[in-house]
C-alpha cells in the first residue's frame, strides 16, 4: 500500500514539472519558423514588334486583307508579351520601298503583297500558281521553298495572310465580250498582269499604284486589272471607272506576312511558336471570312454606282481568260531564275500538283 502511494506521488511530481515547464518563460519548445515569403516572378517585358502594311486602316482594304486579326491573335496567343505595334500604311513608306526597309530593320513586320518586290525574291512569283484549299492553305513543299527564298535575303517568310482574292479587269468604257476589250489600253503594276492583258489581246501599260487615279482620270488607260473591289474602293478608283467584269481572271491572292530574319531569330522559342501557332489558326478564318464576304463586297461596289458586267466568253475564250496569269507567272519564273534554280522550282510545283503549261 506504501509502495502504491509513493507511485502515485512521483507520477503527480513528474506531471507538475512538466505542466510548469509549459509555463516558464525560455522552457517552452519554440515556434517553427514562419516560411520566407515567395520571392515573387520577375514581371515578363513585352516585346513589342513595329509594323508597316501596304494598306491604311482608314480603307475598306485593310479590313478585308485582316491583319488587325493578326495582331489581336499574336497578342492573345502570348497572353500579352508579344505586341505588334501597326505604324501605317503607304502614308508611312511606299510599298516599292517597303520590302527594302523591313530588309534593313527600320520595322519587324511587313503585310504586302509580292508584286512589289519579285525582283528581291523571284520565287515569289509562285504564290500565283498556287490556289489555297478550303483551309487556306497551300502545299507543304511551296511554303517550305518560299521560307528558304526568303530567307536567304534576310527576311523570315511567316505566311500568306489572305489566300482567296479574286482580280477582275476595271473599265471607264464598257465591254461586252472580249473583242470589247482588245481595243483598249489596260494598266497593271505587275509583270503577271501585264502578261495576261497582253495574252488576251489588249494593249498593256504599266502603271504604278500611286499614279492609277490620275492615268484613269486623263485616259492615259482605259481600265486597270485590280485585285477584289475592295482595292478599288482603297484608291477611290470608282471615281474613275464604271465597270467591273466577271468572272475573275485569277482567284488566289498573293498578299503575304514577313518578318525581319534578325528579329525572329532574337525571338525566344516560345515566341516563335506563338506566331506560327497563329498562322495556322488564321487562315482557315480568313479564307472562310474573304469566300463570304465576296457577294457582300459586290454589292459595296454596286451601292457607289459601279456596275457589273458577265462578259460574253466563248469556251476558248474563257480558258484563254482564266489560264493567262498562270502562264504568265510561269514565265516570270523562267525569265527571272537560273536554269538549275527554275528546274528546282518547277519540280516543287510538280509534285504539288502544278505542272508547268505546256509550250512554255
Amino acid at each position: 500500500m506504501r509502495r502504491k502511494n509513493l507511485l502515485k506521488l512521483f507520477g503527480a511530481i513528474v506531471l507538475a514539472a512538466v505542466i510548469t515547464m509549459a509555463f516558464v518563460p525560455g522552457c517552452a519548445k519554440p515556434a517553427p519558423a514562419p516560411a520566407p515569403a515567395p520571392t515573387p516572378a520577375p514581371a515578363v517585358e513585352q516585346i513589342v514588334l513595329d509594323a508597316v502594311t501596304w494598306s491604311n486602316n482608314q480603307t475598306k482594304l485593310f479590313d478585308a486583307y485582316c491583319f488587325d486579326w493578326f495582331m489581336n491573335r499574336v497578342y492573345a496567343y502570348s497572353n500579352g508579351e508579344l505586341k505588334i505595334n501597326w505604324k501605317g500604311g503607304q502614308e508611312v513608306m511606299a510599298p516599292t520601298a517597303q520590302f527594302e526597309g523591313l530588309r534593313k530593320g527600320l520595322f519587324d513586320v511587313l503585310a504586302l503583297y509580292q508584286g512589289a518586290y519579285v525582283d528581291a525574291v523571284p520565287e515569289s512569283v509562285v504564290v500565283n500558281i498556287v490556289v489555297a484549299n478550303a483551309a487556306g492553305e497551300i502545299p507543304p513543299e511551296v511554303e517550305a521553298l518560299l521560307a528558304e527564298s526568303y530567307e536567304r535575303v534576310g527576311v523570315h517568310w511567316l505566311g500568306l495572310l489572305t489566300t482567296f482574292g479574286p482580280w477582275h479587269l476595271y473599265t471607264s468604257k464598257k465591254c461586252n465580250n472580249l473583242q470589247d476589250v482588245t481595243k483598249l489600253k489596260i494598266g497593271a503594276t505587275a509583270k503577271p498582269n501585264l502578261g495576261f492583258i497582253e495574252a488576251i489581246g489588249a494593249t498593256p501599260v504599266t502603271t504604278q499604284v500611286a499614279d492609277e487615279y490620275t492615268s484613269l482620270d486623263k485616259g492615259v488607260i482605259d481600265g486597270l486589272v485590280e485585285g477584289g473591289p475592295e482595292a478599288v474602293f482603297a484608291g477611290k478608283l470608282y471615281e474613275v471607272t464604271t465597270y467591273l467584269y466577271l468572272p475573275p481572271y485569277k482567284r488566289s491572292a498573293n498578299s503575304c506576312l514577313k518578318m525581319n530574319a534578325d528579329t525572329w531569330n532574337s525571338l525566344p522559342p516560345h515566341l516563335q511558336k506563338v506566331l506560327n501557332d497563329v498562322m495556322v489558326d488564321f487562315h482557315p478564318d480568313q479564307m472562310a471570312y474573304h469566300m463570304g464576304q465576296y457577294e457582300a463586297i459586290l454589292d459595296n461596289f454596286r451601292a457607289v454606282g459601279q456596275q457589273i458586267v458577265e462578259l460574253e466568253l466563248t469556251p476558248e475564250e474563257l480558258e484563254l481568260w482564266t489560264s493567262s496569269y498562270g502562264i504568265a507567272s510561269w514565265k516570270r519564273l523562267k525569265d527571272t531564275l537560273s536554269p538549275e534554280r527554275y528546274n528546282e522550282t518547277k519540280g516543287v510545283l510538280e509534285r504539288s500538283g502544278y505542272p508547268e503549261p505546256e509550250g512554255l
